[in-house]
């Protein structure tokens, strides 16, 4: 976004550091900045403001009071009459007589503040308009546009003007804030028609519709030289109606990007008593109107701050440095939070608390909405590069050896070393497993009879009969294993850790085992390197007193 240096520099008495320097503040405390250029006597300064901020810092007086809070000056905004903080639709009687206002989407549209303006005389702006408009990349139109884009360059608030005698009527005019019709069509102010549908919300009068809402004014009530009163528009649109709509019909303004990123409904008050007063300056006749009498402000829903404690001990733990009390009040002050320090509060062992603080979030910050936001704020204000760099403290405590897992490792390494090849089976047997008599020992309790089930756990939803029962032994997948591998290989070594399961008195029991199996031409040879396996894996793991039970030849 594009900014006039000369413009920030009217809200200070004190002056503004030059450009360069503003630029390298700017970039340490709030936002970077792309580029800055001389134009004329003044200097445009691009400043990348983040999307969070759009709301609050698209306009000069926010970017003014974020210069204001880390240069410690008093910002100076221009004082202007308030309107009524009223829930009534009409302020004034003589208004009521002439408009009226319906807001038939108050969810979209929460806030619609307009002012009457009569006998204006429409001519060429001020020049000191023009160049600070000319700096901010906008050309100058009339003193009644300019007057209204320059209140939106500096608030950040878009506003629109319609020419009162324009508007179509029976009686009373009206402005009806809408939905559109299926197919109903508008011809823009750059002479481009569009076609809208019911999900385009539009400002509209009994007969046609007057305006895209926050995005583009139409063509019907255009401000022209002959224009003698005019309708002074300064609304709040929900954002994601705008953006959708903006993609829609592919039309992106100044007034669709502000509003898409949440605007306060409260910078209508502000923005259109600014614009009412610019009018009369660039005026050479006078208007006849007030800040008050000409003013209709439709605004059911009040938004109010918000309230969030501060805790200047968690700040500090938080930062790892400790800001002065009376430099964390100016912070807050400067950025326009109100606060109240908050009475101690014991801590437990009957300590008295840390300071901390109720902080009212202003409702232009809706990007503050913990008490990590503003201690954010608090910091990037003091500045990043004053917090001393400090290595985080803590104790290092080694994690709990699982002694499982570490014994597990040491077996699968002593048995591949050994040239055994581990395999991975899934935990289920299938039906023609249980039944086969050569797995009987394996897959039943002894003297069972045959087919017989009932000591094995059965799948309640197997993923298919092959993984019907949970497999009470290693051994009948192995043994499949070594059945498939003996196609390819003369001689085949294998061994699984896994888990069993096994019916017994308390339900199920689960337990992990270890199974090995190996190929030999000779049962008897195969009997003593079993055995001289199973040796060296007991004296690896330092396991003595080995007993084998008396060895019965079966031929399986």
């Amino acid at each position: 976004m594009l900014f006039s240096y000369n413009w920030l520099q009217s809200y200070f008495l004190k002056k503004l550091p030059k450009p360069e320097k503003l630029a390298e503040l700017l970039t340490m405390h709030s936002f970077e900045i792309e580029g800055i250029k001389k134009i004329g006597n003044d200097y445009a300064i691009d400043i990348d403001v983040l999307a969070n901020r759009v709301a609050d810092c698209c306009g000069h007086i926010g970017i003014a009071r974020e210069c204001a809070a880390f240069l410690n000056y008093k910002l100076q905004i221009p004082n202007h009459k308030q309107i009524t903080n009223s829930k009534s639709q009409i302020i004034n009687s003589d208004v009521k007589d002439c408009l009226k206002i319906e807001n038939k989407e108050p969810k979209m549209c929460p806030r619609y503040t307009v002012a009457i303006i009569e006998n204006v005389k429409v001519e060429q702006s001020p020049k000191w308009i023009q160049e600070r408009l000319r700096v901010c990349g906008l050309r100058s139109i009339n003193n009644i546009v300019d007057a209204v884009n320059y209140v939106m360059l500096e608030t950040g608030q878009p506003l629109h003007v319609f020419d009162f005698d324009k508007i179509t009527a029976k009686g009373c005019k009206k402005i009806i804030v809408r939905k559109a019709k299926t197919e109903e069509r508008i011809m823009s102010l750059d002479d481009k028609e569009y076609k809208l549908d019911k999900d385009v919300l539009v400002i509209a009068d009994n007969d046609d519709v007057l305006a895209i809402a926050g995005i583009k004014g139409g063509k019907k009530a255009e401000i022209d030289k002959n224009t003698k009163t005019i309708i002074l528009e300064a609304a709040n649109f929900e954002p994601i109606v705008i953006r959708k709509t903006r993609q829609k019909l592919n039309l992106q303004t100044d007034a669709s990007f502000r509003f898409e990123h949440n605007l306060d409904p409260n910078l209508t008050e502000l923005s259109i008593n600014r614009a009412i007063d610019l009018i009369r300056q660039t005026m050479t006749c006078r208007c006849r109107t007030s800040a008050t009498s000409g003013i209709i402000d439709v605004y059911p829903k009040k938004v109010l701050p918000r309230k969030i404690k501060l805790d200047l001990h968690y700040m500090e733990k938080l930062l790892g440095a400790k800001i002065p009390e009376k430099q964390i009040k100016e912070i807050l002050k400067s950025l326009g939070f109100k606060f109240q320090v908050l009475p101690p509060q014991p801590r437990q062992g009957g300590a008295r608390g840390g300071t901390k603080f109720q902080v009212e979030v202003p409702t232009f910050r809706g990007d503050v909405s913990i008490q990590e936001d503003l201690i954010e704020e608090i910091a990037r204000i003091y500045g990043y590069d004053k917090i001393p760099l400090v290595l985080p403290q803590g104790i290092l405590i080694p994690p709990e050896k699982n002694y499982e897992i570490f014994w597990k490792n040491v077996i699968k390494n002593i048995l591949k070393e050994i040239g055994f090849s581990e395999v991975y089976n899934y935990s289920f047997i299938s039906p023609k497993q249980a039944d086969n008599p050569s797995l009987s020992p394996f897959c039943h309790c002894e003297g069972a009879p045959q087919g017989d089930r009932s000591n094995l756990i059965e799948v309640q939803n197997p993923v298919s009969n092959e993984q019907k029962y949970m497999r009470p032994s290693l051994m009948p997948n192995l043994l499949g294993n070594i059945e498939q591998n003996l196609k390819n290989f003369d001689s085949v070594k294998m061994f699984e850790m896994g888990r069993v399961y096994k019916k017994n008195k308390q339900g199920v029991e689960e337990k992990t085992m270890l199974g090995g199996i190996i190929t030999v031409k000779d049962s008897d040879e195969g009997f003593y390197e079993m055995k001289g396996i199973i040796d060296l894996l007991f004296n690896k793991l330092g396991i003595s007193d080995i007993r084998y039970d008396n060895y019965e030849k079966e031929s399986r």
